[in-house]
């Protein structure tokens, strides 16, 4: 039997002993809908709550058989597909007092070993059909094989694995080791612990009532807008898939519909799980709500959607314009968050700031701290060239603890990272023009170019509107760290590979219009000379992270012998900063 028989309140509560509840009390309700093929058209199947706690306890038991119960906290490493065997051993591992380690599918081998190395890793556990040979062969390991999802799935019935532990007695331990991007460099392990869950079962409860953020503003409640048949696009080694859901499905309401389990998923994929898994609620990426805005077809099958939740990523104003006039009746909610610091708490906003966040500053103990301006470059500003931009004050966001023992245990990265009393998130933001605790995402703090000259510039105004300005482009990056001078590294569409290959100009033609234009309203360490442009090659995409965002410095090592060609040939000289002095 659990521990505790009495489900306690919002941010106490332990997530495998609330899963065996729920076995015992609703057996039948739904906590997923797995595809019965890769081919999602075939048809789905509904996971039950009684279904899924026997699936831990039989994988809480091969934990054990495999590799024996641990006397302390020890890491097992798994690599498997995309389907919910992450979320079964998440919990198995929580049982067993084993913690686990998901290390993403997109990582290199450097970056797998490295998170090995840093998690003390001597266990590995991989799905069948999975290669891994490579890694066991740089790294012995003792080695499992996790059973096929259909085995942990068994009607049948199999012998508890209890969890002894109370909320207090396990708040501190480590099940889950998640980890970060690898934006600016190898990615770092993130032990998540039942306290940190407790945090974000916490954020995802709050009452819409609020007086924190001014008159009229009300809170988003994740649990309610999630409480249909949630179509997810993101990995389940991800922490929105691997932390928050697990906190909507067991603490609220929410059915988790998945996709393919042999490949992530498309964003075809995502509409046929719409379509055949009977979803009625999705959380997606702008990247890919802003390809959706570009098709009738695909707007007609989203349409069908009540809700249409986003994050990770700013949603451009024209596609944000497309959709909310082509799905009228389907709502829009953005949340954000990270795997540190976990879900935050946002107001609620109109279809006209759709590119901003209402941020609970109060109640994330976040204080707003000035870190430098940016030129604001909007599409129409071509039309008046001789105009001078306007520049924008930056924020980054710093979660400070608070100094009551009642509210630190909401704030989900102090448990990550317990020894500090301040987390710079490294996220920048610039304000609303006149709605207070409103924020426009402007990129990270990693983002900002140091050049050679000691002087700092955040590049995202100049590469979103290179980026948006044609569907040629589909990543720009500005770079120039310890350069006197900027240089445009840019990734086409198949469309413009086409074209550069046959050698029409029509791409380059376009881009030196458009760098024409942003060397008049750009300042002087910004502006851009046209022979500073790499277009990238099929051979050599730009590495990104499991969330679709550009990994920078990698990029420019992949990069690395074009760039300093381009340097070498063209030079690395800024224009003068005293060029209006006769």
């Amino acid at each position: 039997m659990a521990a505790n028989s009495s489900t306690p309140g919002p941010g106490r509560r332990l997530l495998p002993i609330s899963i065996d509840e729920i076995a015992q009390s609703d057996p039948e309700r739904a906590w997923a809908s797995i595809p019965l093929s890769s081919d999602l058209s075939v048809g789905y199947r509904d996971v039950s709550f009684r279904t899924f706690a026997r699936a831990i306890n039989r994988a809480a038991w091969f934990l054990e058989t495999t590799f024996g119960r641990p006397a302390a906290s020890v890491t097992i490493a798994y690599i498997g597909k995309s389907d919910m065997r992450y979320h079964i051993l998440s919990m198995a591992a929580a049982k067993t007092g084993y913690q686990i380690l998901f290390s993403s599918h997109i990582n290199s081998l450097a970056a797998h070993l490295n998170l090995l190395e840093l998690c003390d890793c001597h266990s590995f556990l991989s799905a069948p059909g999975v290669d891994v040979s490579d890694i066991l062969s740089a790294r012995p390991m003792r080695h499992g094989v996790c059973p096929e999802l259909n085995d942990l799935l068994d009607s049948s019935s199999v012998d508890e694995y209890p969890m002894h532990k109370t909320f207090e007695q396990a708040a501190n331990d480590t099940f889950l080791i998640l980890h970060s991007s690898g934006t600016t460099g190898l990615p770092k392990p993130i032990r998540i612990t039942h306290a940190q869950v407790a945090a974000n079962d916490y954020i995802t409860q709050l009452p819409e009532e609020c007086e924190c953020g001014g008159p009229e503003f009300r809170r988003i409640s994740p649990i309610n807008e999630c409480s249909g048949r949630l179509v997810v696009p993101f990995a389940p080694f991800h922490v929105i898939s691997a932390v928050i859901l697990m906190c909507m499905t067991v603490f609220g309401r929410t059915t988790y519909v998945f996709g393919p389990a042999d490949q992530g998923m498309s964003a075809d994929d995502l509409l046929d799980a719409a379509e055949y898994g009977r979803g009625d609620c999705t959380f997606c990426s702008p990247a890919l709500l802003e390809k959706y805005s570009l098709s009738e077809h695909d707007l007609s099958r989203l349409g069908k959607l009540s809700t249409i939740i986003y994050g990770g990523g700013v949603l451009s104003p024209q596609s944000a314009s497309v959709l909310t006039k082509r799905l009228p009746k389907t709502k829009f909610v953005q949340f954000f968050g990270a795997t540190e610091s976990g879900l935050w708490s946002l107001y609620r906003l109109g279809p006209g700031d759709m590119d901003y966040l209402s941020i609970d500053a109060c109640h994330m103990g976040i204080d707003w701290r000035a870190v430098g301006e940016e030129n604001k470059i909007e599409h129409g500003a071509q039309e008046n060239p001789g105009a001078k931009p306007p520049k924008v004050t930056l924020y980054e966001p710093v979660i400070v603890r608070f100094k009551d023992d009642a509210g630190v245990p909401r704030q989900a990265i102090f448990h990550v990272f317990p020894e500090l009393d301040e987390y710079s998130t490294g996220d920048l933001f610039a304000p609303h023009p006149t709605r207070p605790n409103t924020w426009k995402f402007a990129g990270r703090a990693d983002d900002l170019i140091l050049f050679g000259h000691g002087i700092k510039y955040h590049p995202g105004g100049i590469e979103a509107k290179i980026r948006q300005s044609s569907d040629r482009f589909r990543e720009v990056l500005m770079w120039g760290d310890r350069h006197q001078q900027a240089i445009l590294l840019i990734e086409l569409t198949d469309t413009g590979l086409d074209e550069i290959e046959r050698g029409d100009l029509r791409v380059r033609n376009e881009l030196d219009v458009l760098i024409d234009q942003i060397n008049l309203e750009a300042p002087v360490i910004a502006q851009i000379a046209k022979r500073h442009v790499i277009f990238t090659t099929r051979g050599m995409p730009l590495p990104r992270t499991s969330k679709g965002s550009l990994r920078r410095k990698e990029a420019a090592k992949v990069y690395q012998a074009e760039i300093d060609e381009v340097y070498r040939v063209y030079g690395d000289k800024m224009g003068s900063m005293m060029s209006r002095v006769q």
